[in-house]
């Protein structure tokens, strides 16, 4: 990066952001010479993915929580009847989540 004339040129030719490559740098930087980087803990990495599936669940839920709300307002609007209602609360509910790469 020291002698590339254009981070965002290096970062386009890498496929990164350049945040990463500044990330790297960083790494890399406070290795000593010889010796190999650290890598992130198999323990960091598995409460990270717990993590993430736990907010992906509460969003979920949140967001069937609202779609319920506003479907028994259209009800009460008279823009669907109750069955339909009905018929869609019970299709989101079995609906199978989005699943992610990183909650595999």
């Amino acid at each position: 990066m020291r002698t590339c004339e254009s981070v965002d040129e290096l970062a386009n030719e890498l496929g990164v952001t350049r945040q990463c490559l500044y990330k790297w740098r960083t790494r890399l930087e406070a290795v000593e010479p010889g010796q190999a980087a650290a890598r992130p803990s198999t323990h960091a990495l598995a409460h990270r993915k717990e993590v993430l599936q736990l907010r992906f669940r509460k969003w979920r839920t949140t967001n069937i929580f609202l779609t319920e709300a506003i479907l028994k307002l259209l009800a009460e609007r008279g823009i669907l009847t109750g069955e339909e209602v009905l018929e869609r609360v019970k299709k989101l509910k079995n609906e199978t989540p989005l699943q992610f790469r990183w909650m595999q």
